[in-house]
């Protein structure tokens, strides 16, 4: 830990967190935000997945969702380990 002097009066101490933690914090995402999910359908079956394509599409989107989801949460959890070896918030 290091301190931030004003004179000689320490006025708070300064804590430098991991670079490593940090650095994967700040990174930017790589997965990208899936396209809406196919409307498909006419008349009764409206808003249906009633082809091969739109089922398919809809089970790419739904695949893209979870690479996304994690994506986030592994982005979540290195801000969170960050801040806390910043001392910023605690267990």
């Amino acid at each position: 830990m290091s301190y931030l002097f004003k004179g000689a009066k320490i006025v708070a101490p300064v804590i430098v967190p991991d670079t490593q933690v940090q650095a994967a914090a700040v990174a930017s995402l790589v997965a990208t935000i899936p396209a809406a999910a196919p409307a498909g359908g006419t008349g009764a079956a409206a808003g249906g997945w009633d082809t091969a394509g739109n089922r398919d599409t809809a089970i790419t989107l739904i695949n893209d969702l979870r690479t996304f989801n994690i994506e986030i949460r592994a982005k979540l959890d290195a801000i969170i380990l960050a801040l806390r070896g910043a001392g910023i918030i605690i267990t």
